[in-house]
């Protein structure tokens, strides 16, 4: 990250690496692996002392699934000295877990199967927040209003398949 790039731009930029393997006789065909490597790049502009633009972006290559490029964007405006508006808008996409996707837990007290038909997780989110603050000498209030919409495609979640039978 480097916040001295101009006066006003920084900047972020990073990537990571996640690999999950599971062996056993709990686990499909005993040994099962996923893993997913992605690099991120986060831009924070300030136009004016009052505005904050930060758009990113995240790239990812999952071993099992195509993942969509990831975008984001965060605007904060400071109109007055009481009042800041926070508009914010970010897709997402999260992989089964490898046993949500591979686990097969049946005991006496489980009935648990991964499910290999799992698509990845998508996602959808905008939120909106205004908050207004003031100080006298007596007290301190703040109002904040938040609103968020949030759409999932393909949620992953543990679900009861028949009568004590659980699948993702």
């Amino acid at each position: 990250s480097d916040d001295k790039l101009l006066d006003n731009l920084k900047y972020q930029l990073g990537f990571d690496f996640n690999n999950e393997t599971a062996e056993g006789h709990k686990i499909k065909n005993t040994k099962q692996s996923i893993s997913d490597i992605a690099g991120f790049l986060s831009l924070q502009y300030l136009p004016i002392t009052s505005l904050t633009i930060q758009p990113s972006l995240r790239v990812i290559k999952n071993s099992k699934y195509d993942a969509p490029i990831i975008p984001a964007l965060n605007l904060r405006w400071q109109t007055t000295d009481n009042l800041f508006l926070r508009l914010a808008y970010s897709a997402g996409f999260r992989s089964p877990a490898l046993k949500e996707v591979y686990l097969e837990f049946v005991d006496v007290n489980h009935n648990i199967h991964g499910n290999e038909n799992l698509k990845a997780e998508e996602s959808q989110s905008i939120n909106f927040s205004a908050t207004y603050s003031s100080t006298n000498e007596d007290f301190h209030y703040k109002i904040e209003p938040k609103f968020f919409y949030n759409k999932i495609d393909n949620l992953i979640t543990l679900a009861e398949v028949s009568s004590g039978v659980y699948n993702n």
